[in-house]
């Protein structure tokens, strides 16, 4: 799912992936979900998001730089399950997989 907004662009949040992942219905409407901050760097921040009832996870990573899309690129040729992509707010939501090296 591709989105383009008319906003501007803001960092994320542990309280905004968390809304995010709710407005998009990534988990059951009962889940138990916890955020943390897994990276952060001058590209990008990465956040893990867990439902603790299920004990499902997903990534959300979003790039600070003006070129959302050359840094969503790799993420797109590297990970198969892309669940969410936001050019506006440079905004990868992906599954977690055990391929990561910061999970």
């Amino acid at each position: 799912m591709t989105t383009k907004r008319k906003q501007n662009y803001s960092r994320l949040t542990e309280t905004e992936v968390i809304t995010l992942a709710r407005r998009l219905q990534f988990f059951e409407e009962n889940c138990q979900l916890s955020c943390v901050k897994i990276e952060e760097n001058n590209i990008h921040i990465v956040f893990k998001l867990n439902d603790t009832i299920s004990d499902t996870s997903i990534i959300v990573q979003q790039t600070y730089n003006k070129d959302h899309k050359k840094s969503a690129q790799f993420f797109f040729e590297q990970f198969p399950k892309i669940f969410y992509y936001d050019e506006v707010q440079g905004i990868t939501v992906i599954e977690n997989t055990p391929i990561l090296h910061f999970v």
